[in-house]
């Protein structure tokens, strides 16, 4: 199920990843066969012993097994392709192209075939006075019959809640793996999922089963023709005509049993994805067997992010509560080139460095698209207060004058030196010879530029034309070859995709949907935030243990590289500060969240939670380093971080 690779940490967790999903893998099947049993009781079993009876039933044990074999294959698909960093498209209109791809559609085949074995079972178990046959005969067999529509209600019911169940996980991204900040033990976290997962189900089923009966009321009557019709090709007799069919959606016993059903559809979906979740995500007790040095093999994995998280996880928990381990980091290799100190430490600061580069480089793209922006607006003023400058005057109607040339042109002949010149038979001026001759230059670009100098033998005598077109060859000599980048040169389907973007930004409209948003760009720019928060927090707890414990750091390497840590972390600071400070957003591309972010009603979330993460840690330093840090020249930072630094010294931060 999981990428293992040649990576020593993944080989170590295998086994036990390995006995856990194994030692949960019965638990969906447990869920769905008492979700099934208690949804088939009725008030009567508990007065005798009825429910008894069901429990040992052959046929639930056999409507529970058939119910769990499509979520088994739900859960299969999604162990195949684990999910744990968030996938992002850059624009709105990339997104909804992407969204329904083939993972999608299988997710959506799979709950649908769920729902229909669930759902007919709670019909059948449950349901008693539901007729579940195909035709009905209301007026006898000897006429045609119909068509049940407690089918069509059940059948549509199901694939509707199936469909809309997997469309909306996959666009509120729940099938991203999510790593409980409190790690808590696997019987208490089981306990405390049951709840949760329950109380998400009763609200997903009242909504699921709300929305269908108003659909099935709007649009029932056409859904039951088209099914009939359908039917009706099948049949050898034909079907009666229902012109009169009205949908009975909103029959309160059809709507209790469309809620319970829905109910125990999305219980078992709900449980048993959370029974996935723990499976992958929950601590490993033999953990601590890993030595540090393949930990350390594992913070540096450069794809596998699921065993990157478990590394990053496992290094939070030995510096917070394992001293023995976290003894261990300090002193082990110390006589070698590369201790495990140095390697740790390295990595952490490593993880913090990117995050800084990356928000610095999103930062310098988005002011450099501000003033951009801000001069081609500027330009464009400029560009409309000339026009209106220097826009000519238009020429004034000389009434009293046009009146005179008609009435001289009617009087005189048009021989008649009296009759003069008008406006409309005046000539144009005669145009110089030598312009006749040559022409008008029309042509914008010259053949030479007198600003350049000539090139040197023949190439100054050249053609013109020679000279526009390529290179200049030198007489006798050989052709020199230009080779041009391949990035000079772009594909016909980048060229097609460039003339999209440019017809589909002339409008308000097309510019919102290829724009790329500040929620976008954080998910994108923060999709590593759980590792970032680990390295964060394991460096600092590191740093805090060295001084409250001197015991365990018996050879003072901390010390010796104290003032590259705090200013790796302040520098980190200095950039999530900017990020929340300067948000790269306009109003062009995302109006409402643009006016909330200058309003301050709204933060970037990523942003701030890790902000929260770096102050907190350089406290804790602080606190821990204290008396070292106020004696003068321990540690001497530079001029860009030191102002910084010294109100966390003064507790100001």
């Amino acid at each position: 199920m999981v990428s293992q690779g040649s990576n020593p940490y993944a080989k170590a967790l295998e086994p036990a990843i390995s006995r856990r999903v194994s030692r949960l893998a019965w638990l969906p099947f447990v869920t769905i066969h008492i979700l099934t049993i208690i949804w088939s009781l009725s008030l009567g079993d508990f007065l005798g012993f009825g429910f008894i009876t069901k429990i040992f039933n052959p046929t639930t044990w056999l409507a529970s097994f058939l119910s769990f074999l499509p979520v088994a294959a739900i859960l299969v698909a999604r162990a195949s392709r684990l999910q744990v960093q968030r996938r992002v498209a850059s624009s709105r209109l990339l997104e909804a192209v992407s969204f329904l791809d083939r993972h999608v559609i299988v997710s959506v085949g799979l709950h649908a075939l769920s729902a229909l074995s669930l759902g007919i079972s709670y019909a059948l178990l449950n349901d008693r006075q539901l007729e579940t046959s195909l035709l009905l005969y209301p007026q006898g067999h000897l006429l045609p019959p119909q068509l049940n529509d407690n089918n069509v209600f059940l059948v549509g019911f199901c694939i509707f809640a199936g469909s809309a169940y997997a469309l909306v996980r996959r666009w509120t991204e729940r099938d991203q793996l999510s790593f409980p900040s409190l790690q808590t033990g696997l019987q208490r976290r089981l306990k405390m999922e049951v709840a949760t997962g329950f109380q998400l189900a009763i609200l997903s089923s009242a909504r699921i089963a709300l929305e269908y009966a108003v659909l099935y009321w709007l649009g029932g009557s056409t859904a039951y023709n088209s099914v009939s019709a359908v039917v009706q090709v099948f049949t050898p007799d034909g079907l009666a005509r229902y012109d009169s069919y009205r949908p009975k959606a909103f029959n309160p016993r059809r709507l209790v049993h469309t809620f319970l059903s829905a109910f125990l559809m999305t219980s078992c979906w709900e449980l048993s994805h959370r029974w996935f979740e723990i499976a992958f995500t929950a601590p490993i007790e033999d953990d601590a067997d890993v030595p540090i040095g393949t930990l350390v093999t594992g913070l540096a994995l450069p794809n596998d992010v699921y065993q990157k998280c478990l590394a990053y996880r496992h290094l939070k928990r030995i510096t917070s509560i394992d001293r023995i381990r976290r003894a261990q980091i300090y002193t082990e290799g110390v006589d070698s080139e590369r201790s495990a100190w140095d390697c740790v430490s390295a990595e952490c600061l490593a993880t913090i460095d990117r995050l800084s580069q990356a928000i610095e480089n999103e930062q310098r793209k988005a002011t450099a698209m501000k003033s951009k922006a801000q001069a081609a607006k500027t330009d464009s003023q400029h560009k409309a207060a000339s026009a209106i400058l220097l826009k000519p005057k238009a020429p004034k109607t000389d009434l009293f004058g046009k009146f005179t040339d008609t009435a001289k042109r009617l009087l005189y002949p048009p021989d008649s030196p009296s009759r003069g010149k008008s406006g409309d038979d005046q000539t144009e001026p005669e145009i110089p010879s030598e312009i006749k001759t040559t022409g008008w230059t029309t042509d914008p670009q010259r053949d030479e530029v007198p600003l350049l100098l000539r090139r040197r033998g023949n190439g100054a005598n050249a053609a013109p034309a020679a000279r526009r077109s390529g290179p200049i060859e030198a007489a006798g000599s050989k052709a020199k070859v230009v080779v041009e980048h391949p990035k000079m040169y772009k594909s016909p389907g980048q060229q097609t995709l460039e003339l999209m973007r440019t017809v589909v930004e002339r409008w308000a409209v097309g510019r919102w949907l290829v724009a790329e948003t500040v929620t976008r760009q954080s998910k994108n720019l923060f999709k590593d935030a759980q590792i970032q928060i680990w390295a964060i927090q394991s460096i600092s707890a590191l740093v805090t243990s060295a001084a409250t414990n001197p015991e365990e750091d018996k050879f003072g390497r901390v010390s010796q590289d104290l003032r590259n840590i705090i200013q790796t972390l302040l520098r980190c600071q200095f950039a999530l500060e900017d990020r929340l400070r300067q948000p790269p957003i306009t109003l062009d591309t995302d109006p409402t969240l643009a006016r909330e972010v200058l309003a301050n009603q709204v933060i970037v979330r990523e942003a701030y939670i890790l902000l929260q993460v770096v102050q907190n840690s350089l406290y804790r330093i602080v606190r821990s380093w204290y008396e070292q840090l106020g004696t003068s020249g321990h540690i001497v930072l530079e001029p860009a971080y030191a102002e910084k630094f010294q109100r966390y010294l003064d507790f100001r931060e």
